[in-house]
């Protein structure tokens, strides 16, 4: 899912699909190397060299392109900014855990993943995780942060946000700077039925002067009619 807001013009946006990659603008597009992670390393550079590799999650995700890898070795790990893990629900990003110290071999070493809500354990363990359920001494502002932004993630795969306002940073439960959720298209919405979606571009018919969205999806390409931005169309 991509919580992109990004319009065809910078005064509004109009956000499609549960779409959900980071609005600061962080991602790049993902032809390149995994990015490498261990209980050894350090937040500095890309961390595409197996021999220097990062040190948390949450550096690692912000600094991937769509489409990209996260390969993570032995040691034990928490989940960071909640906004980092769209991209991974959303199947834009590949996170893997249980990689031994070459980083080659999947499902050797134990990778240990704390703050996990209940409802999400499944999935990261089918990652190659080992979840933690208990997490003593950790932040509870920030596990029930990321369990609202989870379920939010939930929400927009089935269910249409509503047009709200940009106000204290956040337009419709998603980060926004003076960009307001006009209207937003969950997956269900959408006649081919995608489960992931990648980027949108804009573009401006100068014979009708109509505007669309360009939806890249993991099964094809979409189109929607934004001329009317609070009832976008698809076409």
């Amino acid at each position: 899912m991509t919580a992109i807001g990004k319009g065809l013009q910078a005064r509004r946006a109009t956000v499609l699909g549960a779409l959900l990659v980071a609005v600061s603008g962080a991602w790049g597009h993902g032809d390149e190397n995994p990015l490498y992670v261990a209980a050894n390393g350090t937040d500095r550079g890309r961390c595409q060299d197996p021999a220097t590799p990062c040190r948390t999650l949450e550096y690692a995700l912000g600094h991937v392109g769509k489409g990209g890898q996260v390969r993570v070795g032995a040691g034990r790990f928490a989940l960071g900014d909640p906004e980092s893990l769209f991209p991974l629900l959303a199947g834009i990003v590949e996170l893997r855990g249980g990689f031994d110290a070459g980083f080659r071999q999947p499902d050797r070493s134990e990778t240990i993943l704390t703050g996990v809500p209940p409802e999400y354990r499944a999935l990261f363990a089918s990652r190659g995780f080992h979840v933690l359920a208990d997490r003593k001494g950790g932040d509870a502002a920030t596990e029930r942060e990321l369990k609202a932004k989870l379920d939010l993630h939930s929400q927009m795969q089935t269910r249409p946000l509503a047009a709200t306002p940009c106000t204290g940073g956040l337009s419709g439960g998603l980060a926004c700077s003076a960009t307001a959720l006009l209207a937003h298209v969950p997956f269900a919405s959408v006649s081919a039925g995608p489960a992931a979606a990648a980027d949108v571009w804009g573009f401006i018919d100068l014979n009708t002067h109509r505007e669309y969205v360009l939806v890249g999806f993991n099964i094809g390409t979409g189109v929607f009619d934004v001329t009317d931005p609070e009832a976008p169309r698809e076409v």
